[in-house]
């Protein structure tokens, strides 16, 4: 085929010059040529089409067809009505193609030919949810959510600012989980480019994101819940390239309810550090004074034989800290506040009894924090993780308790968070709301409520 392609210029040629009748007695070649435009243009449904040619000083021969495409087929020709007939197959992806159709005639003394291009055009692509997003966010988080190694960049694409807990009312929001390699710079940390492709459930191969954590969602005009609930991808591809700095996001995805999307973002694409959680700039020491604390009863939260109590301890101005301690086996909120000294759990989940679980970020500040709140109830800077250090509450003769806090953040060299404050906390018992056998999916609203449908 490659060889008649490079002839068929030649053949044109000839013809041609064949075309031009001589001026003496010379024996007359036939000469064809294809009528009409070039290239022929057909729209992507396809169907039966024709094309016309012309045969000059042509007798006793035959006509022949045929295409360069398996797609343009049951090729025929009428000499009478000088017309070559064939089907064109529907075009059913959203790119162009394009075929040549050779139209031939062959005589007792040779042959002569002609070429015409096929253009068809391709399928318009339809999706329910067409989305251009105007505000990104990155977060890397190294190789610590990769099974095999491969590194973590966690997107936010929006059309209206907010992350994790802080959403914008009336905001959309798409989220990816996408695992890579590590960045060229960790000065500037930018997702590889490339094709990335809808993973399997639990898996973390690279150039993939996970359907575990990737999903979109709306934010109700309140912002106090959601117009469409988080709705995970099931399906898709998602295309990463950068010219001249910018970067450019195309993405087509399904998601659990079988609705199509098309996403795409074109900026500035710089991922933060998400090793790193603390914005302190140095040690801090809270002022508890007039701190409203309410102790929040979990029961055996994390399946392991203890005893859960979420502590919010927080000021009118919305200065937080949110602590996570786990106590002995069989505690009841009608005991009050566990005492004693808890250090930081090195456990992958959960605290052992004795011990409080370190901050972490899974769709909210997860655990133990230190934040500030603005009149709205979003979470800002200054903030930290507690990672490590004591937690001791004590219980005085008056029926007050003390808690004291001497912890440390996850910054290198560590941030010193330390804090004291007695008095009387207000209980409340969670402990028939929450269950690691069901998804809990909480409106937007206090950080503490407990949220493990929504990512990190």
């Amino acid at each position: 085929m490659d060889m008649l392609r490079k002839m068929l210029p030649v053949f044109v040629l000839l013809t041609l010059a064949s075309c031009e009748r001589p001026q003496d007695d010379t024996v007359l070649t036939p000469c064809l040529k294809i009528t009409g435009t070039d290239p022929a243009v057909v729209s992507a449904e396809g169907g039966e089409l024709t094309i016309g040619y012309e045969l000059t000083d042509g007798d006793g021969g035959e006509i022949s067809a045929r295409s360069t495409a398996d797609w343009i087929e049951y090729l025929s020709s009428d000499t009478e009505s000088s017309q070559v007939y064939f089907n064109v197959m529907e075009n059913l992806s959203a790119g162009q193609r394009t075929a040549e159709i050779v139209v031939e005639y062959a005589f007792e003394t040779g042959k002569t030919a002609d070429t015409v291009a096929v253009l068809q055009e391709g399928t318009p692509e339809h999706f329910d949810h067409v989305f251009e997003a105007e505000y990104f966010t990155g977060e890397y988080f190294g190789q610590q959510y990769g099974n095999g190694g491969e590194t973590n960049y966690f997107v936010t694409l929006a059309d209206a600012p907010g992350t994790g807990q802080n959403l914008s009312p009336g905001g959309t929001y798409y989220l990816l989980d996408i695992f890579s390699t590590e960045p060229s710079e960790m000065s500037a940390i930018m997702i590889p480019e490339g094709t990335y492709t809808c993973g399997m459930p639990g898996e973390t191969a690279s150039m993939t994101f996970t359907p575990d954590y990737s999903y979109w969602m709306k934010v109700d005009g309140s912002g106090t819940g959601y117009e469409v609930r988080t709705t995970f991808f099931t399906e898709g591809s998602v295309d990463i390239s950068y010219e001249d700095g910018s970067c450019r996001i195309d993405a087509r995805l399904v998601d659990e309810n079988g609705k199509t999307h098309r996403l795409s973002y074109g900026g500035e694409a710089l991922c933060s550090n998400g090793l790193v959680e603390s914005s302190l700039t140095g040690d801090i020491e809270v002022d508890c004074e007039g701190m409203a604390v309410e102790a929040i009863f979990y029961g055996d939260y994390y399946m392991n034989l203890t005893t859960d109590w979420y502590i919010v301890m927080a000021s009118a101005g919305g200065e937080v800290l949110q602590l996570d301690i786990c106590s002995s086996e069989g505690g009841k909120m009608s005991d009050g506040l566990p005492t004693g000294t808890f250090t930081a759990s090195t456990s992958e989940y959960g605290a052992n009894e004795g011990e409080f679980v370190p901050g972490y970020i899974e769709g909210s500040y997860q655990s133990c924090w230190y934040y500030n709140e603005n009149a709205q109830g979003h979470i800002t800077d200054p903030l930290a993780p507690l990672m490590s250090g004591e937690i001791t509450i004590s219980e005085n003769a008056d029926g007050t308790h003390t808690i004291s806090i001497d912890c440390s953040d996850d910054a290198s060299p560590a941030h010193r968070i330390t804090a004291e404050w007695t008095g009387v906390p207000s209980y409340s018992d969670e402990s028939f709301a929450f269950s690691t056998d069901e998804a809990v999916d909480n409106a937007v609203g206090k950080t503490y409520h407990r949220n493990i449908y929504i990512v990190r």
